[in-house]
């Protein structure tokens, strides 16, 4: 009884078929790993930001801001110190809601990243 090689050619093109699809599997694990990775390194660095103006930056700029009032009243300073102060205030403020606008951000794109989506609305 002959063994007939005629399947052969099918065989190598299934074995390396097979062994391309492992490697484009391998690839885009290792994307979705690099992925989920910088997102939760974003998201820590939002959240380090966030950390920053609850620890005392927004109670200082608040603190100067009424400390210029209190000096303007009393006759002490500026009505232009004040106004800086306000300006200086008012970017504080402004800074921390872009920070905390960054931070969900940077959760939503985390979860969505780690295929994880707990987030009601």
């Amino acid at each position: 009884m002959k063994f007939s090689n005629n399947r052969s050619g099918e065989l190598k093109t299934a074995y390396y078929t097979t062994l391309q699809s492992e490697a484009q599997y391998k690839q885009t694990e290792l994307q979705v790993q690099a992925e989920v990775t910088q997102a939760y390194f974003n998201y820590q660095a939002a959240q380090k930001q966030v950390a920053q103006f609850n620890t005392g930056l927004l109670a200082e700029a608040k603190t100067i801001l009424e400390g210029k009032i209190y000096s303007y009243k009393r006759g002490e300073t500026t009505l232009l110190e004040v106004l800086n102060a306000q300006r200086t205030y008012n970017e504080v403020q402004q800074n921390y809601y872009q920070t905390l606008f960054n931070h969900a951000s940077a959760l939503v794109e985390l979860e969505r990243a780690a295929g994880i989506w707990d987030i009601n609305f």
